[in-house]
C-alpha cells in the first residue's frame, strides 16, 4: 500500500466510530506501510495521565520488559535518558524522536541498554494523541540501530495522523455486527481437558483473548500462554453429549475491546471417542463488519467518495439513508451505487458483499 493510500486508511479507520482498541491492529498495520518501523507500540491515558491500557505489536517478546519499565524504570531510571514519560506526557512536545537524546553518556544508562535495546529499539519517535491540550494516548515506533533516523517528512505525516487517532479515542459506538477477519488457530485438548498443543495461530488468538486490558495494574499479571476457562467447559460439553447427557453445544463467543472470539470444540478422530482421543478447539477473531469493510476495500478501484458509498450501503443502508449521511441526493446516491456495480461486475448487495469477502481472502 502506497504511503498517500496508507494515510487515507488510517483516517477511515480513526472515523469508524468503533473504538480504538478493536481498530488498533488494523491502524497499526497500515502504519507501517505508511512509516516503515520495527513494531509500534501504543498507551491509552486517562484525564490525569496514567496508563490504561497498551497495545504491542510484540508482546510476546517485549512482556517481560514492559513489566520491568513499570516496575523498576518509569520516570526514576528513565530520566538517566530523557525527561521521562509522566514529564514528556505534560510538556508542550507533540513529537520526540530518541535521536535527540542519543549520545556516549545516555547510551550507557540502563534505561537504553535494558529497556529499549530490550526491545531491539534505537530511533524511537514518540508522538501524542491529544484534543484541547489533553494527551489521550501516546505512539511509539520503534527502528533498531541497523535501521535509519527518522526524516521530517515521516514525522509530518505522523503529525496529520495524530488528529485522527485522537478521534479514535472518544466513547465509541455499538459493534453487534460482527465479521470474520481470516486469523484462525486450532488448540489440542485431552480427554481431561489439558492442553495439548497450540499453534501458533491459536496462542495469539487466546493471548488477546485472556487479556483485555495491559495497564502497569494488569501487566504483572498477563500470561503469554493462558488457559482460559473456556476450553475446558468446551471439552467437557463435548464429552457430554456424547454420553448422552443434555450439555449446551460446544461453542462459545468470548467479546472483549480487540473483537469477538469464536470457539468450536470436535473430535479429531469423530470415529473413536476412547479416553485417550484428542479434542480439537478452533478458535477465530472477529471484527466489526465496518471495520471488516474498510478494509477490504482498500485494493477496490474505487475513489474515496465511492468508497464512503459501498460502506454504508454494504452496512445495510438504503439508497435513501446513504443520502442523508453523505448530504446528498437520492438520485446521487443511487447513481454512485450503479457505478460502483459496474467498477466491481456485482449486480445487488449480496455479490457485492461476496466480492468484499474475498478481498479478505487476498
Amino acid at each position: 500500500m502506497k504511503a498517500q493510500a496508507a494515510l487515507t486508511h488510517i483516517r477511515q479507520l480513526c472515523c469508524l466510530g468503533l473504538g480504538s482498541e478493536v481498530i488498533m491492529p488494523a491502524l497499526m498495520q497500515a502504519l507501517h506501510d505508511c512509516i516503515p518501523s520495527y513494531q509500534n507500540i501504543f498507551f491509552w491515558l486517562d484525564e490525569h495521565g496514567q496508563y490504561t491500557n497498551i497495545y504491542d505489536e510484540d508482546w510476546s517478546g517485549n512482556l517481560k520488559i514492559a513489566q520491568l519499565y513499570f516496575k523498576e524504570f518509569k520516570d526514576a531510571k528513565e530520566k538517566d535518558f530523557w525527561p521521562g514519560s509522566s514529564v514528556l506526557i505534560k510538556s508542550n512536545a507533540e513529537v520526540l524522536h530518541s535521536s535527540t537524546y542519543l549520545n556516549k553518556k545516555s547510551m550507557r544508562t540502563d534505561f537504553y541498554n535494558v529497556i529499549l535495546r530490550g526491545m531491539n529499539v534505537h530511533y524511537l519517535m514518540y508522538a501524542k494523541a491529544q484534543e484541547q491540550g489533553r494527551c489521550m494516548g501516546i505512539i511509539n515506533l520503534c527502528r533498531p540501530i541497523t535501521s535509519k533516523p527518522y526524516t521530517l517528512k515521516e514525522e509530518n505525516n505522523l503529525r496529520a495522523i495524530m488528529p485522527y487517532i485522537a478521534h479514535s479515542l472518544h466513547p465509541q459506538a455499538d459493534k453487534s455486527a460482527f465479521a470474520d477477519t481470516g486469523e484462525q488457530g486450532l488448540a489440542i485438548m485431552d480427554t481431561n481437558a489439558q492442553v495439548r498443543y497450540l499453534c501458533p495461530g491459536a496462542q495469539r488468538l487466546l493471548f488477546w483473548a485472556s487479556h483485555t486490558q495491559f495497564s502497569p495494574q494488569h501487566l504483572p499479571h498477563v500470561k503469554l500462554k493462558p488457559t482460559p476457562p473456556v476450553l475446558q467447559q468446551l471439552c467437557q460439553n463435548l464429552i457430554a453429549v456424547f454420553k448422552g447427557q443434555a450439555a449446551s453445544a460446544p461453542v462459545a463467543e468470548l467479546c472483549n475491546a480487540w473483537g469477538r472470539f469464536v470457539f468450536r470444540a470436535h473430535w479429531l478422530d469423530p470415529y473413536d471417542h476412547c479416553a485417550s482421543t484428542l479434542i480439537g478447539i478452533t478458535i477465530q477473531r472477529q471484527e466489526p463488519l465496518a471495520l471488516s469493510i474498510t478494509r477490504q476495500m482498500q485494493n477496490l478501484p474505487l475513489s474515496p467518495r465511492l468508497k464512503d458509498v459501498c460502506l454504508l450501503f454494504a452496512q445495510g443502508q438504503t439508497q435513501r439513508q446513504i443520502a442523508e449521511h453523505l448530504r446528498i441526493s437520492t438520485h446521487t446516491a443511487t447513481d454512485y451505487i450503479r457505478v460502483i456495480y459496474e467498477k466491481l461486475g456485482v449486480h445487488n448487495r449480496e455479490d457485492l458483499l461476496k466480492t468484499l469477502q474475498a478481498q479478505l481472502m487476498i
